[in-house]
């Protein structure tokens, strides 16, 4: 998983963001999850993919309970940039990340089966952007079905069909590529 000096060198320090470890204790996270947004942290920004600048509600960091009970939780942890309807969230009870849409008809879509795995993914998807500039036409879809392959192997439920939220990624960075976005 990326470390917290990864995602600084590609974002700058002051463009982490991080929840208290303890805090995130008291939402009932793992310790492994609690050490991740403590530690290592969320980019602000990661292009239209992600980001921690929430509009709207529910905010950065808040705490929502699925059910009466509050044994289903889920914490907040960003959103796409351009929709401010749409939330990712990590699941407190069962440790996945998912994206909830609270659109007319409020749905939702498993992400990544960890919070490490969806840092990791984060975490690629940027340092390819950022990185050298993109190849063009077969080397750029060269570099999109390597980077493909990694995510896959490191998370295969986040590809396990083309609608989810990765796959869909993936496809319009070989779109880019092929010069067809």
């Amino acid at each position: 998983m990326a470390a917290h000096a990864e995602l600084a060198e590609i974002f700058g320090e002051e463009n982490i963001e991080k929840m208290g470890y303890r805090e995130a204790l008291r939402t009932g996270l793992s310790e492994v999850d609690a050490l991740i947004l403590s530690h290592v942290g969320l980019p602000k920004s990661v292009g239209a993919i992600f980001t921690t600048q929430l509009k709207g509600s529910p905010p950065l960091f808040a705490v929502r309970n699925f059910d009466d009970n509050g044994d289903n939780r889920a914490l907040i942890i960003g959103g796409p940039e351009d929709d401010h309807r749409m939330r990712y969230f990590l699941n407190v009870r069962d440790g996945f990340v998912g994206l909830i849409a609270f659109h007319d008809e409020p749905h939702g879509e498993v992400v990544n089966t960890t919070l490490g795995d969806f840092v990791e993914f984060i975490y690629r998807i940027a340092q390819r952007d950022i990185s050298e500039q993109p190849g063009s036409g077969e080397e750029g879809l060269q570099e999109a079905d390597m980077l493909a392959a990694l995510l896959i192997d490191r998370d295969p439920h986040a590809f396990r069909n083309e609608d989810t939220w990765w796959s869909m990624a993936i496809n319009r960075i070989r779109e880019h590529e092929a010069g067809q976005a």
